[in-house]
């Protein structure tokens, strides 16, 4: 359940900060900021709660692909979003 709420909040937080950057609101880099430590803290919950429950010794079905694929993607996305808001030129 933990995963579960943590993925829900993470990808409302991206909804948000989708929005106000787009619009370009006062605040957009504060809630990009904001956006990729809840989903990097998301991330680090997640693995550390799968870890504890010893996920890796069943067999996944489907979800290996959200194992394999989603997290992955989602580590090297906020890699890559944290650099750009670190070395953007302002």
């Amino acid at each position: 359940m933990t995963i579960a709420y943590g993925d829900l909040i993470s990808a409302i937080a991206a909804l948000i900060t989708v929005l106000f950057l787009k619009q370009r609101l006062p605040g957009a880099l504060i809630v990009a900021w904001a956006f990729n430590i809840l989903g990097v803290a998301d991330i680090v919950i997640a693995t550390a709660a799968a870890i504890n429950a010893k996920l890796y010794q069943y067999a996944l079905g489907f979800n290996w692909y959200i194992v394999n694929f989603y997290v992955p993607i989602g580590i090297v996305t906020h890699a890559m979003m944290i650099y750009k808001l670190v070395y953007a030129k302002k």
